[in-house]
């Protein structure tokens, strides 16, 4: 089974792709892609569109979870623009069949690692089954934390 985590912004998105078990997961595939600079808004949607198809053209996906904007930052036009980015995902795993797709917060993805409902408590998981975990970018991190909580 391969699940992919997500995390997007405005400017770019972080994926990886995990397979295995929760407690031996292992990182297929990694990657964090900037959009292109000067791009309105339909011709970046199509390139984020084409990202994500070509992902899952290249590798098999079961499951998709979407690291969701917590509530403090859903305001102004920065995540009106990651929304948009995100719904190419759906739209992207419509087409390809996957129908396992979810967007999930902090505190939601640490209720799926059996911990408290508070986003604070995923810093509590041990993260010593990925090598060099503390050297990812943040969004990496996240990505890999929201794939990891699909595994079973």
């Amino acid at each position: 089974m391969n699940c992919l985590g997500v995390r997007c912004s405005n400017s770019d998105y972080s994926i990886a792709i995990l397979s295995g078990s929760r407690t031996s997961p292992e990182i297929i595939r990694k990657v964090c892609n900037g959009s292109p600079n000067g791009y309105k808004t339909a011709r970046r949607l199509k390139w984020f569109l084409q990202e994500f198809e070509d992902i899952f053209n290249a590798i098999e996906i079961d499951e998709i979870v979407v690291k969701g904007t917590e509530p403090m930052a859903q305001k102004g036009g920065s995540y009106a623009e990651r929304v948009e980015n995100e719904a190419m995902i759906f739209l992207a795993a419509e087409r390809k069949g996957i129908t396992s797709i979810v967007k999930k917060v902090k505190a939601t993805i640490a209720k799926e690692h059996g911990l408290k409902g508070r986003g604070k408590y995923l810093a509590t998981l041990d993260f010593s089954v990925f090598p060099k975990f503390e050297e990812e970018s943040e969004k990496m991190k996240e990505a890999i934390i929201a794939a990891w909580a699909c595994l079973r």
